[in-house]
C-alpha cells in the first residue's frame, strides 16, 4: 500500500444494526426467519430428549438447511444480542497504481475492497451511510464518524470504477489477481 488517505474508527449500536437487518430483511422476514429455525431446533431437542431419531435427523436436518440458508440474517441477529456496541476499523488507502482500497481490520487482519468496486452509496438510515460492494459487502459507517469531503472521495471512486477505464482497471487488476493466485496453488 502506498499511503493512508484517511481512517476511520467507529461504533455501530445495537439499534443501529438491528435497523439495517430490519430494512434489508424487513420484520416479518425476521420474524417468520426466527420461528422456523426455532420451530425445528426445538423440535429436534424434544425429539433427542424423547429418543425419537426420526424427528432428531428430520427436524436436525431442516434446522441446519434453514441455518445455512438464512446465515447472514442469524448472524446478524447473534451479532445484535450478544455484542452492545461493534467496533470497526477502516482504513482508505491509495495504492501505487492509482486506485485506492478499504481497509477493513477483522480480528487482527485487514481485508481490503478496492474503492472502484462501490455500486452504490446510500443512507437506509438517517445516521449511518451504506455502502454497497460489487462482491456483496457492505460497510456501515455513521453520518457522525465521517466527514463530508472522505464521502465525496468514496463516491469520486465509485464514479471512476464506472467509467469505461475503471472498468478496464478493475478487469486488468483481476487478471493478475488470478494470476498470482495460480502461482501461489503450484508451488
Amino acid at each position: 500500500m502506498a499511503g493512508t488517505v484517511f481512517h476511520l474508527r467507529y461504533r455501530l449500536s445495537r439499534s443501529q444494526r438491528l435497523g439495517l437487518l430490519r430494512h434489508f430483511w424487513g420484520v416479518w422476514g425476521i420474524f417468520l426467519a426466527t420461528v422456523v429455525i426455532s420451530f425445528f431446533v426445538i423440535r429436534c431437542l424434544v425429539g433427542l430428549w424423547m429418543l425419537a431419531m426420526k424427528d432428531v435427523l428430520g427436524f436436525g436436518a431442516l434446522a441446519c438447511v434453514f441455518l445455512i440458508i438464512l446465515r447472514g440474517l442469524v448472524i446478524g441477529l447473534l451479532d445484535v444480542l450478544l455484542v452492545a456496541r461493534r467496533q470497526v476499523d477502516i482504513t482508505i488507502e491509495e495504492l501505487k497504481d492509482g486506485t485506492s482500497a478499504a481497509g477493513v481490520l477483522i480480528g487482527k487482519e485487514r481485508w481490503y475492497l478496492f474503492l472502484d468496486g462501490i455500486t452504490g452509496i446510500c443512507k437506509y438510515r438517517e445516521d449511518v451511510w451504506t455502502i454497497h460492494h460489487f462482491n456483496g459487502s457492505m460497510l456501515h459507517i455513521p453520518v457522525s464518524a465521517i466527514t463530508q469531503e472522505q464521502m465525496e472521495y468514496l463516491e469520486n471512486a465509485m464514479k471512476r470504477g464506472h467509467t469505461p477505464e475503471g472498468i478496464a482497471a478493475v478487469i486488468e487488476r483481476g487478471r493478475r489477481i488470478k494470476e498470482i493466485m495460480r502461482s501461489d496453488s503450484k508451488k
